[in-house]
This record gives structure tokens, sequence and C-alpha cells, in this order.
């Protein structure tokens, strides 16, 4: 997949004075992204490999850096193979083996601007990880499912290394440049159990062991009750945790920041009451209520002691809302879905609503087959403000996508176009102007004791 977006100027009303160019960030919305990705299947192996780079200006002057200033920019690069292995054992059992490997690496340059001088500040940061996978299935009975797991990783290069032009040009050591290896291994078991004939429980639970961050255990459960044969009520609870990052840990340059390893993870529990409804063969509809609370979320705070910045876990956040969708198939060529969420989302230790965070998200969409030449789709978003840093509000958004794809080419490859934000509407932040990526994906196969698939996709 490729994409680029060329560099357009952007206008940002907080900048808008003779000072900072009148608000205008010249060539600043420039985007350049590739990836490439295989997957080759052979029996009960499948091997997946995976590269992408992303290159992306920073024309909002994020961190207080240099406005208009075209060195801004962040690069992620992030690359992965996965080796699978699955087989079942006898009638009710089955074995799952994966073995992976990835890398992921960043690099931020940040201008500053210091009496009337302008540096470069850099900052990179590596990820190295291998990593394994066991899981075994069991059908106990017909209405009885367990599944256990364990899975190991070793993330043998965790480093963030951060210097700036003036320890180039002095030939000084870097701010900071370190390494925090970790490894984890997790547990995990589920049991499926169908109670009655309309009626099924499932519980599971995880527990991850971190050797930097300690244990963390998360539980899941779901009632599954189906009145009616075209009527189901569903009630889940889940847990999720995110540990720290190096830079929220360890960073520490003795003038500004300072690290704070005793960190914990965040955590996040949600709830949710389904209803899902076939209306008729073609119609379907779905409707929820959630409510998810998020704690010990990790904040920049200033330390009073000694005025230095220091992450902490100081964070709660509350969000609970209700989301509808209709889903429906008017014939084999025509088919689509309209969908709504409206959400309240507030830091509970203010009161305060969270910024960046739309109340009401409104989406359609409808797919065409035109047998034999192609495929399309259209679809319609729109978001009600968002509530800025500022405490200003956005305008709502409106936007249309357009997806193209042809049929099978010379009997292997198909190729498609989506095109984001196809009538290039403005919006008042940036990462929304209209947007192309293309996709060539084949696949092949050949017989062999029994025909054998080989998917390849680019």
């Amino acid at each position: 997949m490729l994409s680029k977006k060329t560099g357009d100027d952007l206008y940002f009303a907080e900048y808008d004075s003779p000072e900072t160019n009148n608000g205008i960030a010249e060539g600043m919305d420039l985007n350049e992204y590739y990836g490439l990705n295989t997957t080759i299947k052979y029996g009960n192996l499948s091997f997946q490999g995976f590269v992408s780079s992303r290159s992306k200006r920073i024309p909002t002057a994020v961190y207080y850096i240099a406005f208009n200033n075209p060195d801004a920019k962040s690069v992620d690069n992030w690359s992965f193979l996965d080796i699978k292995y699955e087989n079942n054992i006898g009638v009710n059992m089955n074995l799952f083996l994966r073995v992976f490997a990835d890398r992921y690496y960043f690099e931020g340059v940040w201008p500053y601007e210091e009496e009337e001088e302008v540096y470069n500040y850099y900052e990179t940061t590596y990820g190295d990880r291998v990593g394994i996978e066991l899981r075994y299935q069991w059908d106990i009975s017909p209405s009885d499912r367990l599944v256990v797991g364990v899975e190991s990783i070793n993330n043998f290069r965790a480093d963030y290394t951060a210097w700036d032009d003036y320890t180039i040009e002095d030939d000084d050591p870097p701010y900071y440049d370190d390494n925090y290896p970790f490894n984890l291994i997790s547990f995990y078991v589920q049991n499926e159990y169908q109670a009655l004939e309309n009626l099924s429980v499932l519980f599971g639970v995880r527990n991850d062991n971190y050797s930097t961050y300690g244990s963390t255990t998360s539980p899941r459960a779901a009632i599954i009750y189906h009145p009616l044969l075209k009527t189901t009520f569903k009630a889940l609870l889940g847990t999720a945790f995110r540990t720290p990052n190096i830079y929220e840990s360890y960073y520490d340059d003795e003038v500004e920041v300072k690290g704070n390893s005793e960190l914990n993870s965040e955590k996040i529990s949600t709830y949710e009451i389904v209803w899902e409804q076939r209306l008729k063969q073609q119609m379907y509809t779905t409707v929820s209520l959630f409510n998810n609370q998020m704690k010990e979320m990790i904040d920049p705070v200033i330390d009073p002691v000694d005025s230095l910045g220091q992450y902490q876990n100081v964070g709660e956040i509350k969000s609970s809302g209700i989301e509808a969708e209709l889903r429906y198939r008017f014939s084999r060529s025509m088919h689509g879905y309209i969908s709504y969420i409206y959400q309240q989302t507030e830091d509970t230790r203010t009161g305060l609503k969270l910024t960046n965070s739309p109340a009401q998200m409104l989406k359609a969409g409808n797919y065409y087959y035109f047998a034999p030449i192609l495929s399309a789709a259209l679809e319609l978003e729109y978001e009600s403000e968002r509530l800025t840093v500022l405490r200003t509000k956005t305008e709502p958004i409106f936007l249309v996508n357009l997806q193209l794809a042809s049929p099978m080419l010379l009997d292997h490859f198909r190729v498609s176009l989506r095109v984001k934000n196809l009538l290039d509407a403005e919006i008042d932040f940036t990462g929304w102007l209209r947007t192309c990526y293309t996709n060539i994906s084949g696949r092949f196969a050949f017989n062999k004791a029994g025909r054998q698939n080989f998917p390849i996709q680019h």
C-alpha cells in the first residue's frame, strides 16, 4: 500500500499573528506512507510478513515547538514476521502454535526557538522483540469448550535516545541514552458453557507478568441469552490495561523532567448490555448501552517539591453512552449499514468533559457489486464538535469516502482504490484531508495431495 499527501498549507486560528506567519503552516500537510504485507499458507502452516513506514510533518506546534518549521516531523517504521501452525487433534481438540518477531522504530525532530535562534531536538526509540504462543482448545462436551494458553515475549531491546543540535556541535554525549529490556510471560484460560439451549455463559481470565511492572490479572465474562429465535441479549464485562512506556517511566534530564519508576499500569473496565434483533431475513439491528471506567491514567504533572515535570497515575475517566446499528441486504449486489453513537466522556476528578472526544457520531455506507466489472462502496461520516485543550470547540465534520475494487484479474490479482474525504472538506484539525490509498492483492493455488492456497497481499 502506498499513500502520499502533498504539502498543502494549513491555517490555525490560534497562531493568527504576524509573528507566526498569520497562522498559516506552509506546506506542512505532508504525509508519506508505504506498507507491504505478504501471507503464505501451506497446509497447517501460515507465514505472514509485514513492513511499513510513515513520515509526517508536524503542523500543530505541539510540545511548544516552533510554528511553521518544516523540520518538525515524526517517522514510524514497523515490521513483523509471524509463523503459525494449527492442527486438530482427534475430533474435539485443537492445537495452535505461533512464533513471531517484530521491530519498531520511531524518530522525532522538534525545532525550538530560543532568543531568536532555532535549534532542533531529536529523539529515537527502538523496540525489538521475539515471542512464542501455545494455545490448546478442548471440547469437553458438545456444550462445554475449554481454551488454555501461554505466551512468552522477550523484549530484548527497548531504548530511548535524546539529543539536540548543541550536543552535536559540541560533540557531547546525548542527554539521554539507555536501554530497558524486559520479559513478559502470560497465562490465560477461557471456558464457554452452553447451560441451556438458549443460554450460554463465558468466563475467561488472563495474567500478564512483566519483569519490570509486575503482575496484572484481567478477567472477562459474558452471558448470552436467546429468548426468541430472532432475538439475542448479551451482558458483557471486560478489563484491560496499558503499561507505562520508557519515556514516562525513566526519562530524566535533571532540568525540566524527572522519571518515575513507580508508575502503575493504566486500567480500564468495560460494561455493556447488547440487544440484537433480526427484523427480516435481510435486515439486522443492534442496540447497546456501554460504560467504560479508566483509572490510574498516566498524566504529566509538576512536582511542587522541586518544580520538575513528572508522569504520575492521577487521571480518572468515565465514558458512557448508547450505540445503534442497522445492517441490510436488499440483494446479492447491494448491502449497507447505518450506525449512530452518543457518548459522554468526562474527567471524574474535575467533572469536565474530555477534550478531542465528539459526543455524537453517525456513519452510513452502501456497497454495490457491478459484476463482473467492479465493486464500489460509498460511506458517509458525521461527527459533532470536539472540545480543544483551550476549551474552545471545533466545527462538526461531514466526510464522504469512496472505495472501488476490481474483480479478480488474470485469475490471481485484485486492485482496489480508497479515497478518504472525497470532497476534500475543510476540517478544524489535521489528518482528515483527502487521501488516496491503493492496494494490490494476489492469490495463487496449486494441487498437491489436495488443493493448497497461497494468498499473497501487497
